[in-house]
């Protein structure tokens, strides 16, 4: 789960200090501290759900998530006329 929050992590931060160019550093900062507690966030509840449940089926749905979002990906940056 770590690895696939952060993944996106540097795309996020380089978009964010172009919105923000004057604040270059908070947005970073900012950025890294988001995604390090949503993925802290997101890993317990995914553990206590994989602990009651079976942890086949919570892996399998970890693993569809980034397949699921490469598809909205191309929609990103496009161009409206």
């Amino acid at each position: 789960m770590g690895f696939i929050t952060m993944f996106a992590t540097p795309i996020t931060m380089s978009m964010a200090q172009q919105v923000l160019p004057q604040y270059k550093s908070i947005i970073g900062g900012f950025i890294n501290g988001f995604s390090w507690g949503i993925v802290a966030i997101a890993m317990s509840i995914i553990g206590y759900i994989a602990q009651a449940t079976s942890i086949v089926p919570v892996l399998t749905i970890i693993a569809a998530i980034p397949a699921l979002c490469s598809v909205l990906v191309k929609y990103l940056f496009a161009q409206k006329n």
